[in-house]
Formats: C-alpha cells, sequence, structure tokens
C-alpha cells in the first residue's frame, strides 16, 4: 500500500511539473527513476505527519491499522470468488473496528446486483455505534480484478496544522543523511516532502512565505500538499 500511495504522489507531482514524458520505473534507493533519452532522475519521497515524534505519529498508526483491517476484510471477500467492488466506509477515529469474518457476511449480502450500482447500509459495531458502508460494484474484468483499494471516510472533521519550517528541516536532515545509499549513475535528486490531507494524519497547509532550504545532496526539493499545491522550497 505505501508503493502504491508514492507512485500516486509521483505521478500526480509529474502531472503538475508537466514531465508527463518521462518513463516512471519503480525503485528502492531513492523510490523512483525518471527516465528520458539520456536522463535519469532519482524521486525520493517523505510524508509529514502530524503529532509525528521519535516514535511516529499515533494518528498516522491508528490509520495505519484501521487501513490494515480493511486490507483483510478486502482479501477475506476476493478469497470467495466475489465480483469486484468499490467500498467507503463512514467511521469515526476512535470507533471500534468490527470483526472481520461478521463484515464480510453483511457485504456479500449486499452486493450490488449490475455493474455502476451502488448501495449503502449500516452494520451494527459496539455500545450501539454503526459503521456505515458504501459499495459501488466494479466491472468484472482484467483492471478490477481483486481490487482492493477500499478507503475510510473520517466523520471527524480533523483539523488542518500550519507546516512550521522545523518539519521541513527535520525531514530533510533524516533524508540527507540516507543519500549516501542512493544510486550513483543519477543526472539528478529530487526530494519530494507530501502532505496528503485525504487523511487527518496529513491535514496541514503553508503560508504564502517562500523559503529556501536547498542542500548539496538533492538538487531540487518540493512540498507538495496532495491534490492542492507543489511547491518548490529547495
Amino acid at each position: 500500500m505505501k508503493k502504491i500511495a508514492e507512485q500516486i504522489y509521483t505521478e500526480w507531482f509529474l502531472k503538475e511539473k508537466g514531465w508527463e514524458d518521462f518513463e516512471l520505473v519503480e525503485s528502492e534507493k531513492p523510490d523512483f527513476i525518471l527516465l528520458k533519452s539520456d536522463e535519469k532522475i532519482g524521486i525520493e519521497i517523505t510524508n509529514l505527519y502530524k503529532n509525528e515524534g521519535s516514535k511516529g505519529s499515533p494518528i498516522k498508526t491508528q490509520e495505519s491499522h484501521n487501513n490494515e483491517w480493511l486490507q483483510e476484510i478486502a482479501s477475506k471477500y476476493y478469497n470467495s470468488n466475489n465480483p469486484p467492488i468499490k467500498i467507503d466506509i463512514l467511521f469515526k477515529r476512535n470507533q471500534k473496528l468490527i470483526k472481520i469474518d461478521n463484515i464480510v457476511r453483511q457485504i456479500e449480502k449486499n452486493i450490488p446486483s449490475n455493474p455502476a450500482d451502488s448501495v449503502e447500509f449500516e452494520i451494527e459495531a459496539e455500545n450501539d455505534t454503526f459503521l456505515k458502508l458504501f459499495i459501488m460494484r466494479l466491472p468484472d474484468n482484467d483492471i478490477f480484478f481483486r481490487y482492493k483499494r477500499w478507503s475510510f471516510i473520517n466523520n471527524h472533521v480533523g483539523l488542518s496544522r500550519i507546516v512550521e519550517l522545523s518539519d521541513l528541516k527535520k525531514k530533510i536532515d533524516n533524508k540527507r543523511q540516507k543519500s549516501k545509499k542512493y544510486s550513483k549513475n543519477l543526472d539528478a535528486l529530487i526530494l519530494l516532502i507530501v502532505a496528503d490531507g485525504a487523511n487527518e494524519s496529513g491535514m496541514f497547509h503553508k503560508d504564502e512565505e517562500s523559503i529556501d532550504l536547498s542542500c548539496d545532496e538533492f538538487d531540487e526539493i518540493y512540498f507538495i500538499n496532495h491534490l492542492l499545491k507543489v511547491e518548490k522550497i529547495g
């Protein structure tokens, strides 16, 4: 899932920059390679999360736990040869999750009849709370085979936090220390610092003041507020 998200961020960045004629190749150190004629550019990605300390971000940890639960549900659903569907779940941050077998049975009872049809229904959870599910049936073809990009809709509206200079410097310094491990045969190396506001953990906004955090290890550095803005900061 992490690599898929990183590819989505990178493809959106390339579109915003008008670099869509580059071939994007998955890598590890750095995360991706851009190829065009004789040019070879490395892309390294790091995410910005709220309340991130030495042990990570508690909000992001909870989101990751919830997404693992959702992926387990998807796997169990498809292991029974069910048709491809997309699911969004309306969910409160601290709400208790339902046992996987129970929710899969409920999903199977509510599969829409035809592709593009959708249904919504509720499943009772603990303490008289409910999970609300939105299911859309997808075309039964190779493109949507075992489609697992299911998601949560958090009905707790999180507050957007301003990006501090110290937040960005910490991310850059951490990646600078690791840059020696990256491929040496690159024409350039670019760092993307990503805030993904689709999740509460990534809800940030940056003031309009331009900043320059250039360093020797990266040829260019960008702050990406995903689907909103790309800003060169080094």
